[in-house]
């Protein structure tokens, strides 16, 4: 377990430290045991001079840390039906099995630290690796064009951290993360999620009447392994007036309850910060930005372009790791497309950019996404080719399962499991979905999901076969 899903002492700590010592002859050498009192005082000192060298580094505990993260046990997933090699598949996709991984770059090697085994690679692998350290899950064709080496070798590098357990490759089913809107008891909740190994939980500033980044801030500090989505858009009434006392809202923009003005997204991402007790975001989403200029496609363009800018200032400042939108409506609607948020991200950086993510409603009512991935088309498989994570958001469609799954259409999807449970497996299968966001406050529903998503993916024949029974008559 990573630190914040298990208790870590100091005794813990000095046992780290005494490996750290070894490295030093006068901490290997035997003791004096039968020398003179002035020799054993000298022995002494000495060795407490290591120590005191090595606590005095303030850097210690998160070197500690990052030490207890590389050994981190990862959740063990079998590369079905890859056990004995990968085939040379762009289409394969590959995740870590480990929530916590260390990259340690170099200017000879990279060195990735995961499952209790340590990886030595060249330069180049850097930009293999960094993709599945973020949390992503991501085909090996998107890897092998992202750091520009042949498929071959992308391979070669995946098996092996296959074969130490610290990646998985195949039919990867999403993974289970904490959405916190219409979420009643947050503080629960989230511990909950930690506990269970989720990587990310995701609100916004305007859930929960306003207070859901405080409620979340406890278990984030107490759970530092825990990645955090916020985002910028919505504000409530007081986060309004507040934003016009500080002079990043006029009284009429804040009168719309939404904006996208630069000033007032610079304003928001610290004040998420504060809230949230993170100075560092993982990851902060435009919040249905097709609510900025309804019907004015040119507006919208501009003014997300003009808010990826201050995005990009954001992460050189080192206060954002990544950035993207959190859409109901917007690539449903073509208000903007996956291509055209990578050119506008790309415009407003001046060449490569951060935009790493999209949320959007993915489920089977609203299945249209679904429906167009299996044949190539749509934002699923943009997502993916670009190596972006993709947050399906209200799985349920906003609470309990839609009233179209009965248990008859659940055994079909997979015979054993509840309508609820079958309803997030699917979304979990979707091609290209890395994450599914589910807003539950009881240990039970949350339980049944994580057990869902345990399930081997569904194959796009079985996916084909529940839309064609959806969408006939």
């Amino acid at each position: 377990m990573s630190p914040g899903l298990q208790t870590h002492t100091a005794t813990d700590l000095m046992a780290w430290v005494s490996e750290r010592l070894l490295a030093h002859e006068d901490w290997r050498r035997d003791l004096p045991l039968l020398a003179a009192p002035d020799v054993q005082a000298d022995a002494v000192d000495g060795m407490r001079k290591r120590l005191a060298e090595l606590l005095d580094d303030p850097t210690l505990l998160a070197r500690y840390r990052a030490a207890m993260d590389g050994q981190a046990v990862g959740r063990m997933v079998p590369s079905l039906p890859y056990i004995d090699g990968i085939p040379v598949d762009g289409g394969l996709r590959v995740r870590l099995t480990t929530a916590r991984a260390v990259l340690e770059v170099g200017e000879d090697a990279v060195t990735l630290s995961a499952a209790g085994s340590t990886f030595e690679f060249a330069p180049e692998a850097e930009a293999v690796l960094r993709p599945l350290v973020d949390g992503r899950t991501v085909d090996l064709a998107a890897l092998a064009e992202t750091a520009g080496l042949a498929l071959e070798d992308v391979v070669g590098l995946v098996h092996e951290l296959v074969a130490g357990q610290a990646a998985t490759v195949g039919a990867v089913t999403a993974q289970l993360a904490l959405g916190t809107y219409r979420c009643r008891a947050i503080p629960e909740a989230a511990v909950r999620a930690a506990a269970s190994g989720a990587q990310w939980i995701d609100t916004a500033p305007n859930y929960a009447t306003g207070q859901a980044q405080t409620l979340l801030a406890p278990a984030l500090a107490a759970h530092p392994s825990l990645r955090i989505a916020t985002k910028a858009g919505y504000f409530t009434a007081a986060t309004g007036a507040d934003a016009v006392n500080a002079g990043v809202l006029t009284e009429d923009q804040a009168v719309v309850g939404h904006s996208l003005t630069p000033d007032y997204v610079r304003g928001q991402m610290g004040r998420n910060r504060a809230q949230l007790g993170r100075e560092r975001l993982d990851l902060v989403l435009l919040h249905n930005p097709e609510r900025a200029h309804p019907g004015d496609r040119l507006a919208l363009h501009r003014a997300m372009r003009e808010a990826f800018v201050i995005l990009e200032e954001a992460v050189a400042a080192g206060h954002v790791a990544g950035y993207g939108i959190a859409t109901w409506a917007g690539l449903e609607e073509e208000a903007f497309t996956v291509r055209e948020l990578l050119a506008l991200a790309a415009e407003a950086a001046g060449g490569r950019h951060h935009l790493v993510a999209v949320q959007m409603p993915v489920s089977l009512v609203m299945m249209t996404p679904i429906a167009q991935a299996l044949h190539g088309r749509g934002p699923l498989p943009a997502a993916a080719g670009a190596g972006l994570r993709v947050m399906a958001s209200a799985p349920l469609h906003g609470g309990e399962p839609p009233g179209i799954v009965d248990q008859e259409l659940a055994d079909l999807i997979r015979p054993g499991l509840t309508p609820a449970q079958a309803c997030v497996l699917a979304v979990a299968s979707s091609p290209g979905v890395t994450d599914v966001l589910l807003a539950t406050s009881g240990a039970s529903h949350w339980s049944q999901a994580a057990d869902a998503v345990a399930h081997p993916s569904l194959t796009a024949a079985k996916l084909r076969e529940i839309t064609g029974v959806l969408t006939s008559p």
